[in-house]
């Protein structure tokens, strides 16, 4: 089940989502002309027969909850230690191009990757922390891990 949240979130945080908009579209639009949307239907009309006489009719978007899904579910393996590096690269980074200036997406996502967000905020407490972290802070946290694997992705092509 997905569920529709409101998270205010600091402006570098977009424009990392931005950046990893722009490569997961071409992606898609490259697998898309290669056939990917006639594979996912006839996956489809294989793994549920009950399809056949159905229109299915199936459209791909990459979105800013699409996005964050993805960084979460690449981030779930890292051990407390890479998260603790990847906090401070962040805080460093992000001080520097970071502004006052924040946004409020509407976040629809499936409540598993809500429970997992929200079980970062546990997990990735501080021992001299009183209160759980803020979950936009664990969601800049995830886009800033997605993001430097772009970034690192990125670098091998060149």
């Amino acid at each position: 089940m997905r569920i529709y949240k409101s998270v205010r979130l600091a402006s570098v945080t977009t424009v990392w989502v931005d950046e990893l908009i722009n490569w997961k579209q071409k992606q898609l639009e490259e697998e898309t002309s290669q056939g990917l949307i006639e594979k996912a239907e006839n996956n489809l009309l294989r793994d549920f027969p009950v399809l056949n006489g159905i229109s299915r009719n199936i459209s791909f978007k990459v979105s800013f909850s699409s996005i964050v899904e993805m960084c979460y579910r690449n981030t779930t393996d890292y051990d407390r230690e890479a998260w603790d590096r990847l906090a401070q690269e962040m805080d460093k980074l992000s001080f520097k191009i970071d502004s006052e200036v924040s946004t409020t997406p509407k976040l629809y996502l499936d409540d598993e990757i809500w429970n997992g967000l929200e079980s970062y905020q546990r997990k990735l407490m501080g021992e001299n922390n009183r209160r759980i972290l803020r979950l936009s802070y664990i969601i800049k946290l995830v886009i800033f891990a997605g993001w430097k694997q772009y970034q690192k992705q990125n670098e091998l092509n060149l």
